[in-house]
């Protein structure tokens, strides 16, 4: 028995969870090299819905996601485990990596562990990050204010 053959199928992905509280995503993804068949019968579904369609190959669809997402939930994590709460003194920044905090806090370890994992380009995006930190760590010892 022959199986099927879905390397041509084309790949939509959503571009919101329910976490981030979102009840219809803004944009859809179609991710393929060139046109592939079907894809024409996909965006025409996503342009009734009235979505935004997103051409991209897996690749730069994972180098991508690698920033916005992996990234994101990296420092999320990450503020998670400070376990940071509400001050009364507070700034919108400060906020902001609350409601961070939050957005990914609500998403499975399972979850987190696959976009690190399985994106080949967020180990990558995490080391320049933790690079970049300890390398301003290093400095605010050393920099004079005459910036």
């Amino acid at each position: 028995e022959k199986s099927a053959d879905y390397r041509h199928a084309p790949a939509v992905w959503s571009g919101f969870g329910r976490a981030a509280g979102v009840k219809k995503p803004a944009h859809r993804g179609v991710a393929g090299s060139g046109r592939r068949r079907g894809t024409e019968k996909v965006e025409k579904i996503l342009k009734k819905l009235e979505l935004k369609i997103i051409h991209a190959t897996p690749e730069e669809h994972d180098r991508q996601m690698a920033s916005s997402q992996a990234l994101v939930h990296f420092l999320g994590r990450g503020l998670a485990e400070m376990r940071l709460t509400k001050q009364k003194i507070s700034t919108p920044d400060f906020q902001s990596l609350l409601k961070i905090n939050d957005l990914v806090g609500n998403d499975t370890w399972q979850l987190f562990m696959d976009m690190q994992r399985f994106n080949p380009f967020a180990g990558e995006v995490r080391k320049n990050l933790v690079e970049a930190l300890r390398g301003i760590e290093e400095n605010i010892g050393r920099v004079t204010c005459n910036l």
